[in-house]
């Protein structure tokens, strides 16, 4: 293969936990995951998506790029996402009275301003009309704060690292996850179980449609975990991994269901809300992040909404290095979010409607 013909992209994925790194090449039409590596984060570097330790972010980032397989990643142009917890992401329609006397962009701002709590002053955000109608025009919002948007903004560029933009988390996921089951024609949700949040954003066909963050994630169930059986942090860990909601273990799978209620209460809602307002039935709901893998969640949560429930994983029609088999094997799924955003560097074009942040504010 002549090297001067083939394109690639990387994307980068930082959580509260771990680094995900992926390279993904192009040679004409076919897309193959060139490169991946991840590297647990000592706890404390990130907390709910804020930089507490960048020294230890930093060589856990280095370790990432030079343990990657079969060989490290070294470009400096990267595609990254602002982590979860500290973007405002909305679905919503705004009516065409409410556009009658004010701009589209003055009137998504005060939805940001209402809704995000910002100072006007540290607000950076951006919006983007999805559809447009008689009836008033449905947009995604984005938002975040200036000192956290700054604060990743300098860490990538002391690690002489070159970010275009600030994509989203959700939307890398969404497309990550769109060459598979033609998402674009399809209605469905994604449930991102992040360490602090948990993200349920419904996808349909002509993009984002609703979403709504939960203000917990898996690390409450662990610390439940730990306070309920007296357990340390790690050993809760362990027995949620292990065991999660599985029958051999009453007492924690119990504790477990009663904790994910307000999950599932809200996914029923938005379920019929998407119904009611959209016309377009849900197919599918389809977990991601790291406690979307929680054992016996997916026939959980089958069982009483009724609906396939499945983890993301790689497009089928995505080639991978043979040498990346014993790093992604059983793992796929935590590397789709770096996928998606390595696809829209790669790929550019095809994705320049998706909403993003700015990096120069």
């Amino acid at each position: 293969m002549l090297n001067w013909f083939v394109k690639k992209a990387v994307g980068l994925d930082v959580s509260d936990r771990s680094i995900e790194i992926l390279e993904l090449s192009r040679w004409g039409r076919r897309l193959t995951v060139s490169a991946a590596g991840r590297a647990l984060l000592p706890a404390g570097a990130v907390i709910a998506g804020r930089i507490k330790d960048s020294k230890k972010l930093a060589a856990t980032l280095a370790a990432a790029r030079q343990g990657a397989a079969p060989r490290p990643i070294t470009a400096r142009a990267i595609n990254f996402a602002l982590p979860e917890a500290l973007v405002y992401f909305h679905a919503v329609t705004i009516l065409a009275e409410q556009q009658k006397n004010s701009s589209l962009a003055t009137v998504a701002r005060e939805q940001v301003e209402r809704n995000f709590p910002v100072l006007s002053k540290d607000l950076v955000w951006a919006h983007r009309a999805i559809l447009a109608g008689p009836g008033g025009t449905h947009l995604a919002l984005a938002a975040t704060s200036r000192p956290a948007a700054a604060e990743w903004h300098d860490f990538l560029r002391s690690q002489n690292l070159i970010l275009n933009s600030f994509d989203l988390e959700t939307v890398a996921l969404a497309r990550g996850l769109e060459l598979s089951r033609d998402l674009k024609r399809k209605t469905r949700v994604l449930v991102d179980v992040g360490a602090a949040t948990i993200m349920i954003a419904v996808f349909g066909e002509v993009g984002p449609l609703y979403s709504y963050q939960l203000q917990w994630g898996s690390e409450k169930l662990t610390r439940e975990i730990a306070t309920t059986f007296q357990l340390g942090r790690t050993a809760a860990e362990e027995q949620k991994i292990k065991l999660g909601l599985s029958s051999t273990e009453p007492s924690l799978s119990l504790l477990l269901t009663r904790l994910l209620e307000p999950l599932l209460v809200e996914l029923g809602e938005t379920i019929k809300f998407i119904d009611q307002k959209f016309n377009q039935p849900i197919i599918e709901i389809v977990l991601a992040g790291g406690g979307g893998r929680l054992i016996g969640l997916p026939d959980y949560l089958n069982r009483n909404l009724h609906l396939p429930v499945r983890s993301a994983g790689l497009p089928a029609e995505i080639m991978v290095h043979r040498q990346l088999d014993s790093l992604m094997r059983g793992e796929q799924g935590l590397f789709v979010e770096a996928f998606g955003l390595a696809r829209r560097g790669l790929e550019l074009a095809a994705f320049e409607r998706d909403l993003s942040l700015p990096v120069n504010f």
